[in-house]
């Protein structure tokens, strides 16, 4: 016996500048992503502010009729927000203030979910030298059966890790891809991990190899752009079906949905 249900991974684009980015105005359209087509069972979300969760939670049941449980990790504190703030302001960068002053809170990632979440953990990952990572464990369930989420938003390849793969060593890119697919395989049971990875399908295939996990969103379709991105994998039981990239004027990322079941217990 399984358990059916959705999930999502959708970069809304709060870090986004400019006209494919989102301001705290937009959150109404984003919970409309959310819900469309009766809505998903999980939704792992990066790219947002603190404030932006209870937000979407408060327009997804006001406009929508669909209440969610929330878990947000920050890997961009307020401070840190406010003193890019200030170095803009310092350097008459007008793009820049306008950008950051709609952002002066906590940023980083969330998971919702319809079910009450049983378990909620942040692991940090490798540091790329730019901005910190951080992967969320998060145990919630399907229609009854239990499931673990792993989610994140892991970085971009930079300068240190240009000249890490000059001399062989892992670039900060995969050393965080690496420990995040760990978390993922060492769980004890059914699993989802989602997120925007930043790196083509061919590394992601690559990396995801003898894990124990599947690629199962569609790797043909961009999700970002002309580049494909953003992923769901599963593990440990948990079969998918065909998997949607959606088309949204939204952010600048189009989220991914992929219909899973899940095996309940006994």
């Amino acid at each position: 016996m399984t358990a059916e249900g959705r999930v999502m991974t959708f970069n809304v684009g709060r870090g986004a500048s400019g006209p494919q980015g989102t301001g705290p105005d937009d959150l109404g359209r984003v919970a409309e992503v959310l819900a469309d087509g009766g809505g998903v069972d999980v939704a792992c979300l990066q790219e947002v502010h603190g404030p932006d969760v209870p937000a979407l939670a408060a327009a997804l049941r006001a406009d929508h009729g669909i209440d969610v449980h929330a878990h947000f990790t920050a890997t961009v504190p307020a401070d840190r927000m406010a003193r890019s703030l200030r170095v803009a302001e310092q350097r008459s960068d007008d793009r820049r203030v306008a950008h950051l002053r709609g952002r002066q809170s906590d940023y980083g990632i969330a998971v919702l979910s319809r079910q009450p979440l049983t378990t909620a953990v942040d692991h940090r990952l490798p540091d790329d030298g730019r901005e910190d990572r951080a992967a969320q464990v998060v145990t919630t369930a399907l229609d009854g059966a239990p499931l673990t989420v792993v989610a994140t938003h892991l970085g971009l390849v930079t300068e240190q890790g240009l000249l890490a793969s000059l001399v062989g060593r892992p670039t900060p890119q995969q050393a965080q891809t690496r420990a995040f697919l760990a978390l993922a395989a060492g769980v004890d049971g059914p699993v989802v991990a989602a997120g925007d990875l930043n790196q083509a399908p061919a590394t992601v295939l690559a990396a995801a190899e003898g894990t124990g996990l599947e690629v199962v969103s569609d790797t043909r379709r961009p999700t970002c752009g002309h580049r494909t991105i953003d992923y769901v994998l599963t593990g440990h039981g948990v079969r998918a079906g065909d998997p949607e990239v959606r088309a949204v004027p939204v952010s600048d990322h189009d989220p991914v949905v992929v219909a899973v079941e899940v095996p309940r217990p006994g």
